[in-house]
């Protein structure tokens, strides 16, 4: 009985390190992933230099894809926020086969969130935005905090005249 204690023992202290080699950590390098620091998830993104050789060979692939005849994707998009770890608030993170965005509540001026975001879903993946919103007034959604429509855009912008107020009412929404 003693004896098969010990050979009970000394089976499983030469099982532990007959295998301690399998518990190794072990990494090992695709093609890929050559000359790679680290990958960065494509949400994290800030410039289109942070792709990976195969991502820009892949986005370079895609946006000469979006040249050729083809059914356009087109998608509305609202709560566009580029900001936080929710896909749902960015553009980058749209399906590749889609091709023209319309941005639904977004006026005036974007946060430096949402131009870095705009500019990778144009530049890395090719899509292309409309700025779209209902227009009901002179001035809605682009007149400054504190003034009324009337007072900055025909007074002020339009030298009272309606006509040039509008005017400068509608190169302000083309300027955006």
């Amino acid at each position: 009985m003693k004896m098969l204690k010990y050979a009970l023992v000394a089976a499983m202290a030469l099982a532990s390190v007959a295998c301690s080699k399998w518990t190794d950590d072990e990494r090992l390098t695709f093609d890929n992933q050559k000359d790679l620091k680290r990958a960065i998830p494509f949400i994290e993104l800030t410039s289109a230099d942070q792709l990976t050789a195969e991502q820009q060979k892949y986005y370079s692939e895609l946006r000469a894809w979006k040249q050729t005849p083809h059914v356009r994707g087109f998608g509305w998009f609202g709560g566009w926020t580029a900001k936080g770890t929710d896909p749902q608030k960015y553009l980058r993170m749209l399906p590749d086969s889609v091709d023209i965005v319309s941005l639904w509540g977004t006026h005036g001026e974007l946060t430096e969130d949402q131009k870095t975001d705009l500019k990778l879903f144009q530049d890395v993946k090719g899509g292309k935005v409309l700025l779209c919103w209902i227009v009901s007034n002179v001035g809605d959604q682009l007149t400054p905090k504190g003034k009324t429509a009337t007072d900055y855009w025909i007074t002020e912008k339009g030298g009272g005249d309606f006509l040039e107020g509008v005017k400068a009412y509608a190169n302000a929404i083309c300027d955006t």
